[in-house]
């Protein structure tokens, strides 16, 4: 598997390896594919730097790698080993070769972002690097196909500067026909190679003529190994470290060079840009919620940046790993997973999707995910979900953001048709579906953009909310189409406030006045005041404020919201106690709308 110390890998190889090992206990397990072309050429400079050209095809040979090649997606960090080295990737050719001579492209994946800050201040591109990958997806495998796959490399920064380390093993029981691994490297890189079980390689050497550099930096060795593996053993019948192998190496003993590597990986360990390494599901700090993420990875739990985080895992798991999204989506459905301000987790299920959607241009690709989950898991309320939020988006897509006198006839005509689609998506699915509250949530927007007859409408909000009395978000979209933007009124807001806080006293308390009026002050015209123009009580409000700190104590989130109303509010005494009680733990999000914090604090001359 081609590897600059093993962490630098293309992902096909590294599928075939740690399928072979899942299966060790296995010894009649047989390898999911084989390697009819397994090239790998390396152009070495002497400063560490180097230029990689992969070439595989893989004929596919079980139903169990029909479905390891689906669903995973294949591809190439372009940044080294973790953030070490920047590395420039080009997918040269990416497709299927059915067996009746038909080529099927593999679908591009757009490349990852990241998915959630390590720590406060850092980025989530910043933060896992390794996820920033030039990725594809077979969508078309069958028994008998060969899939193609090549790109180039170039390792721009060195990981080891004036070094390189590079390691192939060739697991015995994973077929190969034709495998080579060759390179070209200056002489002065004095490189060291051990190999095991695979026959020396044809060796050359040149003199170049370098511009300006003397003749033994210019000389150029070269050197060929070919490997083939056509009778492959069973599995489990050698031991993991016994397999094939070429090692290279320009370090002047394996002692030297393990203690580069080391440094190396304590340097990673040691970086605040960068968690561990994408494994197995970890579990929260939250009994019984499990977390599908990353083991090891800290993520936060508290207001905006929890939801972000959340959201970046769900389109992680959309298009690289389904059964952890299904995981995700069963689990943080539970009324106790919520994060530290009370909010649901699993509102993070329908906003990945949106980002699923937006961050890829290509409708048609995130459609062919969509059948290939619809295939899979058949009647399940998480691809129900994910199928409406589609059509949803691309709704919204056709119709733009901007102002209503803006959209064309024909804008407006797609907008109308694939809400229609949606609509008779959520409908098909109720049966199902609505075990996820997110069904009502959905359905009530898409009856109000569609102009359906308010009583319906009425009638799916209170049946979600009677149903899932905490889910908030279903509350949160009733009170947008009763606002005055929509034609509503703050008497009736008023009204939905009352009830919604009758429907969940026995649970929240009060905590429904506060969160209401809260998303009411969302976007309200600079004109409008929340204390006046509207029908909020700021007593009321304290309450429900005060309630909801007594239930999620942690929250930093609610606290500095707190705070900023009691300064809309004019309540200097409420409004000191809380700025001294939030110290340092500022949250900007919380002040980003007026009024600001520091107008606050000049306001009632609050100081540290």
């Amino acid at each position: 598997m081609p590897s600059i110390i093993a962490l630098i890998v293309t992902v096909i190889p590294i599928l075939l390896f740690q399928e072979s090992l899942a299966a060790s206990q296995n010894p009649i397990f047989k390898s999911p594919g084989r390697y009819k072309q397994f090239h790998v050429h390396y152009d070495f400079n002497a400063d560490g730097t180097y230029q990689e050209l992969d070439e595989f095809a893989i004929i596919v040979l079980t139903e169990q790698g029909v479905q390891m090649f689906k669903e995973m997606p294949i591809g190439m960090d372009n940044s080294g080993v973790r953030s070490t080295g920047k590395r420039d990737i080009e997918i040269l050719a990416a497709y299927t070769l059915k067996k009746d001579g038909k080529h099927v492209d593999a679908i591009r994946l757009i490349p990852q972002k990241g998915i959630g800050a390590a720590t406060s201040g850092v980025s989530p591109t910043d933060a896992l690097p390794q996820l920033q990958q030039e990725m594809v997806n077979f969508q078309s495998v069958d028994v008998g196909d060969t899939l193609v796959v090549s790109y180039r490399a170039i390792q721009k920064q060195p990981i080891f500067p004036n070094n390189v380390i590079v390691n192939h093993n060739f697991p015995k029981h994973v077929p190969h026909d034709d495998a080579i691994i060759s390179f070209s490297a200056p002489t002065s890189l004095n490189l060291r190679v051990e190999v095991d079980g695979i026959e020396n390689g044809e060796k050359t050497e040149t003199v170049g003529i370098g511009k300006g550099a003397s003749k033994a930096a210019s000389n150029i060795q070269q050197v060929v190994w070919r490997y083939q593996n056509k009778n492959p053993e069973a599995m489990g019948s050698q031991p993991v470290f016994s397999f094939p192998r070429v090692h290279i190496s320009s370090f002047r003993d394996n002692a030297t060079e393990k203690e580069a590597l080391n440094k190396l990986a304590a340097a990673i360990r040691s970086s605040t840009n960068t968690p561990a390494p994408p494994t197995f599901p970890s579990f929260p700090k939250k009994p019984g919620c499990k977390f599908f993420g990353l083991l090891g990875q800290v993520l936060p739990n508290d207001g905006p940046d929890a939801k972000e985080s959340y959201k970046a895992h769900v389109e992680l798991y959309f298009w690289k790993n389904e059964n952890w999204l299904k995981g995700a989506a069963d689990e943080w459905k539970k009324p106790a997973c919520v994060f530290d301000d009370g909010s649901p987790m699993l509102a993070s299920l329908k906003d990945g999707y949106s980002l699923v959607f937006k961050n890829q241009p290509d409708w048609s690709a995130s459609l062919s995910r969509l059948q290939y989950l619809k295939n899979k898991f058949q009647n399940e309320p998480f691809v129900a979900i994910a199928e409406a939020r589609y059509w949803s988006d691309y709704a919204w897509q056709a119709r733009g953001t901007g102002f209503s006198s803006s959209v064309t006839p024909d804008g407006w005509k797609l907008f109308r048709e694939r809400l229609e689609k949606e609509e008779r998506i959520l409908l098909d699915t109720k049966l199902y579906a609505d075990a996820l509250p997110i069904w009502y949530d959905e359905m009530i927007i898409v009856q109000s953009a569609l102009g359906r007859p308010e009583d319906e409408r009425d009638k799916i909000f209170l049946e979600g909310a009677q149903k899932y009395k905490t889910y908030y978000p279903i509350y949160f979209t009733m009170l947008n189409f009763l606002s005055p933007k929509w034609g509503g009124s703050w008497e009736t807001v008023d009204n939905l406030v009352k009830w919604s806080v009758e429907n969940t006293k026995e649970i929240d308390g009060n905590t429904m006045y506060a969160r209401l009026y809260w998303s009411a002050s969302q976007g309200l015209p600079k004109d409008v005041k929340l204390f006046g123009d509207t029908l909020a009580s700021w007593p009321k409000m304290k309450s429900g404020f005060e309630d909801l700190m007594a239930r999620h104590p942690k929250s930093k989130w609610n606290l500095n919201n707190y705070a900023k109303f009691a300064c809309m509010a004019k309540d200097k005494k409420v409004f000191l106690a809380l700025r001294r009680k939030i110290g340092k733990d500022v949250i900007d999000a919380a002040w980003e709308q007026k009024p600001s914090l520091d107008l606050c604090e000049v306001k009632f001359g609050y100081s540290q």
